[in-house]
């Protein structure tokens, strides 16, 4: 397996990164590259780095496939990523070379995600992160584990037969879901914990089901439900206003909260109760 090192790829500033990203403090651009077996390998750097001082890389036009593994005890490790593709990447953490072990941003727009695995275990990585989606695929993904999150932030992205399942996190800032689009996806055995809840606004759901799953959440607004399942699920401290309800089965679901200004049609429930 092939060792990447980041002394090939330092340059300035590229005219070619959006906008938004220009002034960060971007130590790295990689350009047009395809990763396939090989070991991003950060420590080194991480050792000649002040401490207060992010080790910033920002891959554009990128591809990455099997077998590609972070090794890093670099303090804060920050990965932007623009225009890539992502195709069967495991982020598991195990042995501490996982494709996010080290990471404390991870910010990707404009990309795409098939067949992945996203597995997080705070054993191996205690610390908290800063996660940022925006105008990003996710098509027959899985998301599992145990997550910790500084920020959470998804917007104007796909989900696309996706599986969330034996998942648990907790964050100290809203996590936000925006004008997202969730198609065909099982969500089982969830927890979203912490003092700040989930806030969803202006997405869609269709053809989903979700069993077990015990949400605090600050609300869903202005959002489509569309030939949902809902079984064995709390829901806390929401509200769920403005939005479109249609051919929905709950079985045993309670919710603590709010309903205004919603449109229903052929909802069908068993054991439900709701709390304001």
């Amino acid at each position: 397996m092939n060792v990447f090192s980041l002394s090939d790829y330092e340059q300035e500033i590229s005219p070619q990164l959006s906008p938004e990203w220009k002034g960060d403090a971007i130590d790295y651009l990689i350009y047009g590259k395809q990763f396939s077996d090989i070991i991003f390998d950060f420590q080194m750097a991480a050792l000649s780095t002040p401490l207060e001082k992010n080790i910033c890389i920002h891959f554009v036009k990128c591809s990455f496939g099997n077998n590609v593994f972070v090794k890093s005890q670099a303090q804060k490790l920050v990965f932007h990523f623009e225009d890539c593709f992502f195709d069967h990447i495991v982020t598991s953490e195990e042995a501490g070379q996982g494709f996010l072990t080290g990471v404390k941003i991870f910010d990707a727009r404009n990309c795409r995600f098939e067949q992945c695995r996203f597995h997080a275990d705070n054993h191996a990585n205690s610390d908290w992160c800063d996660f940022k989606m925006e105008k990003c695929v996710f098509e027959q993904c899985s998301f599992s584990g145990q997550c910790t999150y500084y920020a959470f932030y998804v917007r104007d992205c796909k989900f696309i037969g996706c599986q969330f399942k034996n998942m648990e996190y907790e964050t100290c800032d809203v996590p936000e879901i925006i004008d997202c689009e969730v198609r065909s996806c099982i969500f089982r055995h969830l927890k979203i914990r912490g003092d700040l809840c989930l806030y969803v606004c202006g997405s869609c759901f269709s053809n989903c089901s979700l069993e077990d799953i015990e949400w605090h959440i600050e609300g869903f607004l202005e959002c489509d439900f569309d030939n949902i399942t809902i079984k064995d699920a709390n829901l806390y401290q929401g509200y769920l206003k403005d939005s479109r309800l249609q051919n929905i089965n709950i079985l045993s679901v309670k919710m603590q909260g709010d309903l205004e200004g919603n449109i229903t049609d052929n909802i069908i429930s068993t054991d439900f109760c709701i709390e304001t």
